[in-house]
């Protein structure tokens, strides 16, 4: 189990609390059976199906799987960002045991019809204009296709 991310709410959430993102692989007794059992309680978890990071990210574009900033965004770095997905569970793994897990507090903004969620480091992060020069670290929320800009 390796910590990949922790996710504190905008200050302005009715709610707020942390949510801490981890990789795992499934246990080696499990590989080649029917994956791990999901226990829906319809409350907190109403549904469940396995996808493949990249796979959850195409359903999300095709509205079918609503997604949260923060779980868009942790599928998009463990299914390989812009580069290739990782070959296995275990070269996961070793990605991120290597890495310092993240520390996020988002930052929404609404841009014409367009949400946007920043994250400590973009250059606008602190109130800052949106064309300004510098460090990118935002997500543009266009319906049925959301845009990264990430480039710390």
């Amino acid at each position: 189990l390796v910590p990949l991310a922790r996710w504190t709410p905008p200050p302005e959430a009715p709610r707020r609390f942390q949510t801490w993102f981890f990789v795992a692989e499934l246990a080696p007794d499990a590989v080649g059976r029917a994956p791990q059992q999901v226990a829906v309680d319809g409350q907190e978890l109403v549904a469940h199906r396995w996808l493949a990071p990249r796979e959850a990210l195409a359903a999300h574009d095709r509205g079918e799987l609503a997604l949260a900033p923060p779980t868009w965004l942790t599928l998009w770095q463990v299914g390989g960002g812009d580069g290739p997905p990782p070959a296995s569970a275990r070269r996961a793994l070793e990605t991120f045991a290597g890495r310092a897990p993240g520390s996020f507090t988002t930052r929404i903004l609404q841009v014409g019809e367009t949400r946007l969620a920043l994250w400590e480091g973009d250059a606008a992060y602190r109130g800052g204009s949106l064309d300004q020069p510098g460090p990118r670290q935002r997500l543009w929320m266009v319906p049925g296709a959301w845009r990264l800009e990430w480039a710390p």
